[in-house]
Parts: C-alpha cells; structure tokens; sequence
C-alpha cells in the first residue's frame, strides 16, 4: 500500500471531517454518565451497537447498486479482513471506556482512555507503515511525553484502580483499530472509486463486528444482561444520539480524515474531545 495523494484541498478536509468527529465525540462521556443510573456499560454497548448496526445496514440497502458490487468483487475478502480486525479492536475500545465510566472516577478515565491517538501513532507505524509519514525524531519525545501525561492521571486517581485498567484498554482498542481500518479503506475504496463511501462501509463492517465480538465476550463471561424494560423516549434518543452519531457519522468522517492524509499527527485533534 502507499500513501495518499494529499492536496492543500484534502487536507482541508480531513481536517474539518476530524473536528467534526471529534464534536461527536466529545459528547459521549455526557450521554453514558446520563444513562448509567439505569443501563449497565454492557446493556448500553449492545442497544447503542444494534442502533448503529440497523441504521447502516439499512442505508446499504438502499445503496443497493454500490453494496452488491462490493460484497462481490475478488477485493470484497481483503476489505472484510481488514475490518474484522479493526472491528474487534473497536469492540474493546467500546466495552472498556464503558466500563471505565461506570465508577466515581469519569474525568480520570476520560483523560487517560483518550490517551489513544498516542497509540495510533504508533500502531500506524507497526502495521501500517507506508501509510503514514515518519515521526521526525523531535516527534518522539512528545509522544513519551504525553504518555507519562497520562500515567500521571492515573496515579492521581483516588478511585477504583480497576477503572483505569479499563481506561488503559479502552486507549489501546480505541489505537490499535485505525491502521486496519484505513488499510479496509483503501481496499474498499478500490471497488467503490468514493472515499467516502468505503468509509461508510468499512465503517459498517467494523462495528457488525464489534457489536457481534462484543456480545460473545458477554455471554461467554455471563454478562449478557438484557434490559430489563423497554427505554423511555428519552432514553432512546439519547441510545440514538451514541449509536448514529458516534459509532457512525464520527466514525466515518475519522476514518475518512485519516484515510486521506499521510499526517499522523491528526490524531492528535481526538485530544479536544476531553
């Protein structure tokens, strides 16, 4: 694989589609912390994924005449294979950072499960490498920096030291995801010709994925909790608010910003959502 091509114009929209994403983002911690006092992290995963995973299957529906050419040609394998990866590291970035602000410590597990862009920098360069620019050398000691940032967080936590284990999880799914998903992309985008489109649908692969990774990983440690009653309007909406919002639109446009520049360092706008 090689790089992007990059222009000034796709820059720019790679940045804007990431400040958007990360506007998404930024609100997530406000929805979980809404509905903990009635859904467990487990019970939000499954209902916010099963929203997500409806709605776009939906949308590939009636995109029919773009989703079958996909699923049939000979690179269909290769774009599926990628997402399988990334869709299991998306599993874990969703499940931990949902458990990690289950507890009392919400700010601390924030600041450190956000920590992620550091780890994507650096899984780019483990199993991505011709797809991103080298960090120039100066680079680096930023990056450690902003480790130790975070390991200090967590120190200073008075919490539940089992919340920042979740927090540390969430930061490596939530990293180790994007190379996969980029490469899911690039293979998609072959079949597609639109960028945005293999977004959509690498996106969609993804979080079938996760969602279905998620639910094994909860039946078979016997946490496959249903709700127990049907959410209230507001509820819903707020379940809606998580599953298209965050786990789709913000999706898409991240992994469409990322596809399209060879700057790692973009990664570093995700550092706004806290």
């Amino acid at each position: 694989m090689t790089r992007p091509i990059v222009t000034p114009f796709s820059q720019f929209l790679s940045i804007l589609a990431s400040i958007i994403a990360v506007m998404f983002w930024s609100a997530k911690p406000i929805y979980i912390t809404v509905l903990k006092d009635s859904y467990s992290a487990e019970q939000i995963f499954m209902m916010a994924g099963l929203i997500s995973v409806v709605a776009g299957i939906m949308i590939a529906a009636l995109r029919h005449r773009s989703t079958v050419p996909l699923l049939t040609q000979p690179g269909a394998r290769t774009v599926c294979g990628y997402a399988i990866k990334a869709g299991l590291f998306l599993a874990l970035w969703y499940w931990a950072f949902y458990k990690g602000l289950q507890g009392d410590t919400p700010v601390e597990v924030v600041i450190i499960s956000f920590a992620w862009p550091l780890v994507c920098i650096l899984s780019f360069r483990l199993f991505a490498p011709t797809l991103q620019r080298r960090l120039d050398r100066w680079e680096y000691p930023l990056v450690l920096v902003a480790f130790i940032g975070a390991g200090l967080t967590a120190q200073g936590s008075t919490g539940d030291p089992t919340l920042i284990v979740f927090a540390v999880l969430a930061a490596i799914g939530a990293g180790m995801y994007l190379p996969f998903a980029v490469m899911a992309i690039n293979e998609a985008t072959k079949i597609t010709g639109h960028k945005i489109a293999a977004s959509f649908y690498a996106t969609l692969f993804m979080n079938i994925v996760a969602l279905a990774a998620g639910l094994v990983l909860l039946a078979v440690t016997q946490q496959l909790d249903l709700p127990a009653q049907w959410p209230s309007w507001f509820e819903l909406l707020i379940l809606t608010a998580i599953g298209l919002g965050t786990y789709l639109v913000a999706e898409i446009l991240w992994c469409y910003a990322l596809s399209s520049t060879d700057n790692p360092s973009i990664a570093a706008l995700a550092f706004l959502s806290p």
